[in-house]
């Protein structure tokens, strides 16, 4: 998984290292019960509508905390297996290979972000404070291997000698340089701080969204006499009087900071 997605899809997005009690009712659960979740989530089986993912509606908050959790899970199975195998790194068995070991968590993500963005509800927004230092602290894990690294850096270094394309030379360089930026050459001390720091960073930059979302919400220009929108289409003068009537401004007109309100008076 790439580390500035992390980020920004949650300003999106559960390791759940920091959680032992909710680790602990977890391991009770008997392996028929996690099959049963797995098989009743949405997320983590392929949908028969046209892109593969489930409609919005028939996905829990839930499920999206229970799909990240299998995800980071699956995606450290994958992980330890790259790290394990006693094979020489190939672009095959190291890049490519992680490069998709996060298939399940990304698919996760990629689908709360956008419905979190755009429909928004305190249900979601509890979710991304959740998950957003837990996902950091999984990114963390990743690009911190120093094993992980070893080989990476192999594949890196022995690209001239070897037969890849102009695509998986890319990949490669861009897989590698997000290890360098991201700590694994740093001391184990250095590494801490800066573990320390992405959890900081991570629910500052949900509180801030979160912040910007309230504000854009809750932020209106009221408009008193129709005169003064001549040139509006009709739709958008009666969803101004709507919003209006909303407020507790009847017979007046209000516009807000989403797109939809304010794009026609920019205009």
């Amino acid at each position: 998984m790439k580390k500035t997605a992390v980020y920004v899809m949650l300003a999106a997005a559960t390791a759940v290292a920091g959680c032992k009690s909710q680790a602990t009712a977890e391991d009770t659960k008997t392996a028929e019960e996690m099959v049963t979740e797995v098989q009743a989530n949405p997320l983590l089986r392929k949908s028969a509508n046209k892109h593969g993912i489930e409609s919005f509606d028939k996905i829990t908050a839930n499920d999206y905390r229970e799909a990240a959790k299998a995800g980071m899970a699956k995606e450290k199975e994958r992980i330890a297996a790259i790290v394990a195998n006693s094979a020489s790194p190939t672009f095959e068995n190291t890049i490519n290979a992680m490069d998709k070991s996060g298939e399940e968590l990304t698919r996760a993500l990629m689908t709360f972000s956008p419905l979190s963005s755009s429909n928004s509800t305190a249900e979601f927004r509890d979710l991304q404070k959740e998950m957003s230092p837990l996902l950091s602290a999984h990114s963390d894990d990743i690009y911190m291997n120093r094993q992980l690294f070893e080989k990476v850096k192999k594949v890196y270094d022995e690209m001239d000698t070897t037969a890849l394309s102009h695509e998986q030379v890319k990949t490669t360089e861009k897989i590698y340089k997000a290890f360098l930026r991201s700590g694994a050459n740093l001391s184990d001390a250095d590494q801490q701080k800066l573990r320390e720091l992405n959890q900081k960073i991570s629910a500052l930059q949900i509180q801030f969204s979160q912040n910007l979302l309230h504000e854009t919400n809750n932020t209106y220009v009221t408009v008193d006499r129709l005169s003064d929108l001549e040139g509006l289409p009709e739709a958008n003068i009666q969803r101004a009087a709507k919003m209006a009537e909303e407020q507790g401004e009847k017979g007046k007109w209000m516009f807000n900071m989403q797109r939809a309100s304010c794009n026609p008076v920019l205009q």
